[in-house]
């Protein structure tokens, strides 16, 4: 989960959510969109009557270690305006 402003958008750091999130956007240019490499997201989405414990991401997040399925992370500033919930972004 992240809370940015609309200078940092697109800067690619953040967390796996928001990277894989803007991967999925397609490129308005026939030519470099059909040149992309596919990279579906693996895994179950988490249910949201029953989310997993820890992090609810962690199922198919590719930077999720063992901590992700133990402890949800807290909410915290990476830098001004730019807040994340995960311990892997640094």
């Amino acid at each position: 989960m992240t809370g940015r402003d609309k200078q940092n958008n697109y800067d690619g750091e953040g967390d796996m959510g928001w990277q894989l999130r803007l991967a999925a956007v397609p490129v308005p240019d026939p030519t470099v969109e059909a040149s992309r490499a596919f990279r579906p997201v693996v895994g179950e989405v988490p249910s949201p009557i029953n989310p997993p414990p820890g992090c609810v991401f962690h199922p198919r997040c590719p930077l999720a270690v063992a901590e992700c399925q133990r402890v949800r992370p807290e909410l915290r500033e990476l830098r001004p305006s730019h807040w994340v919930a995960c311990s892997q972004v640094q």
